[in-house]
């Protein structure tokens, strides 16, 4: 099926406060929010890599960046508006909670499919 992936990165995370289990407990903490609201839990994997970006953008973002993959499921939420604004609210509960650090997002359209336990 078509659908939506995105990619939400957020550099500059100091891996001596914030560890892979913190970040598991705000993304839940702010999708269960939005959960509670909507009735639309937004699923993410979590990678985390290092940014190294030099003097050009400042040595602030050089570090721990989180990348967080979500995919939009048509078959579980069937509008694409309402699961993008369930979508962005967790981003911007995540971004409250790790003190508005930089973000970028990528949308990118997709070829999606998966298979259920049998």
């Amino acid at each position: 099926m078509r659908t939506k992936r995105y990619t939400v990165a957020i550099a500059g995370l100091m891996p001596e406060i914030v560890t892979q289990s913190i970040l598991i407990k705000i993304w839940e903490k702010a999708a269960k929010k939005v959960c509670a609201s909507t009735g639309i839990y937004v699923n993410a994997w979590l990678n985390e890599s290092y940014f190294l970006c030099g003097d050009k953008r400042g040595p602030e973002l050089d570090g721990l960046t989180a990348n967080f993959i979500i995919i939009w499921n048509p078959v579980e939420v069937e509008s694409y508006e309402e699961f993008h604004e369930a979508f962005t609210q967790v981003v911007n509960g995540v971004r409250d909670i790790l003190g508005n650090p930089y973000v970028w997002i990528t949308i990118d359209d997709i070829e999606f499919y998966y298979f259920v336990k049998c």
